[in-house]
């Protein structure tokens, strides 16, 4: 196998890369919707609903299955070309997967905290507390209003932790996804072009030319050389 087949003079890291993303991009998607069932509706999670990881996800499934099926076809110049487009917008979901992430951990953790501090303080004054039950704690936000806790009377044992731990464990995954996806679009690149690793170079061509005696000439020429000998 030469490095035009996915970039690889072996071949066998397109089946172990492409699996890696396969499982990756399934446990994304699998904890994403996980958050997305625990704290659907919830105002505080609007990061959360944009479910970066499910829909960067199938991209990511999607590039994982052509690299391995590569593994099998190695000489499918469509396969090659379709990895290496997959791959460059695997690169792009993978990290945008990872920003959004990163941008929920303080986001979405900081407004749960404010939401289950309790309803807001509308005139934005000292806080201040009602009945010994509730303290108001933040201002009004265009977010959600006191509306929200009639929604969800359980506000209180809402666990912010879990939205940032989830959050954290997206950063982690769209990271390694990312890495993983330079890797496989790098290396598909690369094999785009035919005969780059030494080992599959074609050996040099040496021709020998006798002319009349008194006379001698070296030439190059392509993969070789012409020696001309008296």
């Amino acid at each position: 196998m030469c490095c035009s087949e996915f970039g690889s003079c072996g071949g066998s890291y397109k089946y172990n890369l492409g699996w890696a993303l396969i499982v990756l991009g399934v446990v994304g998607a699998i904890l994403a919707a996980i958050a997305d069932g625990v704290y659907a509706g919830y105002p505080f999670a609007g990061v959360h609903h944009i479910s970066a990881p499910i829909w960067g996800g199938i991209i990511i499934i999607v590039a994982g299955g052509l690299a391995v099926r590569g593994e099998k076809s190695p000489d499918n110049a469509c396969l090659r070309i379709a990895l290496l487009v997959m791959s460059i917008f695997g690169i792009i979901s993978a990290f945008g997967i990872f920003v959004i992430a990163a941008a929920g951990q303080g986001i979405d953790g900081i407004r749960c905290d404010q939401f289950v501090s309790g309803p807001c303080d509308r005139d934005g004054g000292t806080p201040s507390e009602i009945d010994g039950q509730i303290t108001y704690t933040h201002r009004c936000s265009d977010y959600w209003s006191d509306n929200w806790y009639d929604l969800f009377p359980d506000w209180r044992s809402v666990n912010c932790w879990g939205v940032r731990i989830l959050h954290i464990l997206q950063i982690l995954l769209g990271l390694a996804e990312t890495v993983l996806m330079f890797i496989v679009s790098i290396r598909t690149c690369r094999g785009a072009c035919r005969n780059c690793c030494d080992g599959t170079q074609q050996p040099p061509t040496h021709a020998i030319v006798y002319q009349p005696p008194g006379e001698r000439l070296a030439q190059q020429v392509h993969y070789g050389e012409i020696i001309v000998q008296t």
